[in-house]
């Protein structure tokens, strides 16, 4: 990734068929239809675009908040059928800040974190704290 620039990128691994750059995907679930045109091949810390990927390769596509980890996408004119596991979360804990001047910053940074799908991140219900569902235990949590 650029280092002078937060670049919010999804990564996509072909299951089946052909990608060509400039193909619509469409988000399973969702049914919102998604313009790649700027789908990024990496090595090491090169990038590439790419310009038709096969089964089996991973690619980068640039992401607005729009694709999140476990989801689907399938091309426009075929059915995507998938199961898609999810684990409930286990271990709970509430974040609160001290210094109430900062809370809009946690505030973003833990949205940040939430849009990236691996964790769920809820407001409690006072709205003084926020609230990080894990899956497991972690030795910075305990």
């Amino acid at each position: 990734m650029d280092p002078n620039h937060r670049d919010r990128v999804a990564f996509l691994r072909l299951a089946s068929g052909r990608f060509r750059r400039n193909m619509k995907l469409k988000q399973s679930g969702t049914a919102k239809t998604i313009g790649v045109h700027n789908p990024i091949l990496f090595f090491a810390s090169e990038r590439e675009t790419v310009d038709e990927a096969w089964p089996g390769d991973i690619i980068g596509i640039p992401n607005h908040g729009v694709l999140r980890v476990g989801g689907h996408a399938v091309g426009s004119g075929q059915c995507g059928v998938y199961r898609h596991s999810q684990f409930r979360p286990e271990i709970l804990r509430r974040v609160r800040l001290s210094d109430p001047m900062k809370q809009k910053h946690l505030a973003r940074a833990l949205e940040s974190l939430g849009e990236e799908g691996v964790t769920p991140i809820v407001q409690a219900a006072d709205r003084r704290a926020w609230i990080v569902a894990v899956v497991g235990p972690c030795s910075w949590m305990c």
